[in-house]
């Protein structure tokens, strides 16, 4: 039943109509237009500018962990369909995970079992790195969390603990060839059966490169998720810069990694486009740690959320489009992901029309 397609689309509406309610509900409005009115928003787009460059060291990441099964791809090709990707998450949750490697692999001509397996394999990367940030947050705001939630102090060192476990763990299976083939299975579950299949079918075909992607990629991995890290952190800091003579200017860079994993967080959470618990998560975090006016903390999360959404959904769909996809093929999309043949060979992307 959870598994229906509308059933988990409505429950993705009912989170992010509820965070924006509560980040929205005890706002003063005329305050609020006041602060949304001043910002300067040439600075919150020069904010998104950084952030796509953090895309494209994704899309590098990407290309990189690739390399290992497919030697030459196009770095613009990755780029594209991340983008495409991010634009559909924000209508369709979780639908980019379908549109990402089918543009992929139809620019590249690989097989689009290969870049699904990739893909799962840098949402460890990804779970390496938020996690590793949010324990090594944890720590260095421990007094001041102490100092807001001090009925919550004594969960501070064991929340790093566990985190930092978490990520001691993701590497583990990252760097396990047994452990990794067993992740891209239990991952693979929940996605449609056809893709489902298509993956557990090809998990043979992808193991030896996956040995070399460890061997081979090592480097690349830790750059590239280090590189989007900070970068997505300066997209933040710039951004603080947009409201003159406000306590965001006492906002620090060091305290904007503090946003980007509240941001990180609001982007797992099932709402579109991270719409509600973006607002939510950012908001709160600006209000009560750093003292910011909660009108000054809601407007940079509505202004820093719809500059990303807006220019990420305009050129994702134009690049769908390029590439003969569109929103309403969603499901034949999926047709195109049959399972392997009986040969065992993976299933090999369409070519574009």
């Amino acid at each position: 039943m959870l598994r229906h397609p509308v059933v988990r689309y409505i429950i993705a509406i009912v989170i992010g109509a509820g965070a924006l309610y509560l980040a929205f509900h005890k706002q003063h409005l005329g305050r609020l237009r006041e602060e949304l009115t001043e910002a300067n928003l040439y600075i919150i787009v020069a904010g998104t500018a950084v952030m796509f460059l953090s895309h494209l060291v994704r899309a590098w990441r990407y290309k990189m962990l690739l390399r290992p099964i497919v030697k030459h791809t196009r770095l613009f090709s990755a780029f594209r369909a991340l983008i495409a990707g991010y634009a559909t998450n924000n209508i369709i949750p979780r639908g980019g995970d379908i549109v990402r490697p089918v543009l992929f692999s139809k620019r590249e001509n690989i097989p689009v079992t290969s870049s699904v397996a990739v893909l799962l394999i840098e949402r460890l990367a990804d779970l390496i790195g938020l996690s590793a940030l949010t324990g090594t947050i944890v720590l260095i705001f421990h007094n001041k969390l102490e100092l807001e939630f001090p009925s919550l102090s004594y969960l501070t060192i064991p929340l790093a603990a566990l985190l930092f476990l978490i990520c001691g763990f993701a590497l583990l299976i990252l760097f396990s060839e047994r452990k990794t083939k067993s992740v891209i299975k239990f991952i693979g579950r929940a996605l449609p059966r056809k893709l489902r299949t298509a993956i557990e079918k090809a998990a043979e075909h992808i193991e030896q490169g996956l040995v070399g992607i460890r061997k081979g990629t090592a480097v690349p991995v830790i750059l590239g998720t280090l590189g989007i890290s900070v970068l997505y952190t300066a997209s933040m800091y710039v951004s603080t810069l947009a409201f003159p003579n406000s306590k965001l200017l006492d906002v620090g860079f060091i305290d904007c990694f503090l946003l980007q994993s509240m941001s990180g967080i609001a982007f797992i959470l099932p709402s579109p486009g991270g719409t509600g618990t973006y607002h939510y998560l950012i908001s709160q975090s600006l209000a009560i740690l750093f003292g910011v006016p909660p009108e000054t903390a809601i407007a940079f999360a509505t202004l820093t959320h719809a500059s990303n959404y807006i220019l990420t959904t305009a050129i994702g769909i134009s690049f769908m489009v390029a590439d003969g996809v569109s929103l309403t093929s969603m499901k034949s999309i999926r047709s195109e992901l049959p399972p392997s043949g009986r040969n065992g060979r993976p299933v090999h992307a369409v070519r574009p029309g």
